[in-house]
This record gives C-alpha cells, structure tokens and sequence, in this order.
C-alpha cells in the first residue's frame, strides 16, 4: 500500500488492452499508484479521473492494435 510504478508508456506495461486494464486495477486494489510518463496520466485507488481513463483505453487499444499489425507482417 502506497507504492508507486513508474512506466515510461502504456504499450510498455502490456500490449493488450485487457491485460493492461487488470494490471492496473489489480495494483490499485492492493494500493498501488501507476504512473505513465508518455501520456502523462496517474492511477491509483483514491483519485479517479474521467480523462485519463479515455487516454487510457485508447492509447492501450491503438498499442493492441500496433501489435497486431506487427504479429501479419
């Protein structure tokens, strides 16, 4: 409770988007802030902003969307 988990974007913490939305909530459950330098956006448990969770479910669906492309070249 009360750490924090610094990564430098979303696409670097998981590269699909569900797996990226557990991460998160998983830790803020257990107390845990994350914070992402990139798209300069904090969660944690305590303050919920309606702005970084649209910046974070679509910057973590065009990460999906990245790989996937990769995965069919």
């Amino acid at each position: 409770d009360g750490d924090l988990v610094i990564v430098h974007s979303l696409d670097r913490l998981a590269r699909d988007l569900f797996l990226l939305i557990e991460i998160v909530r998983k830790l803020n459950s257990k107390g845990v802030s994350i914070q992402f330098l990139k798209e300069n956006i904090t969660f944690n448990s305590v303050n919920k902003n309606p702005m970084d969770e649209l910046v974070f479910h679509v910057f973590g669906a065009v990460a999906q969307f990245q790989r996937s492309i990769l995965k069919e070249a």
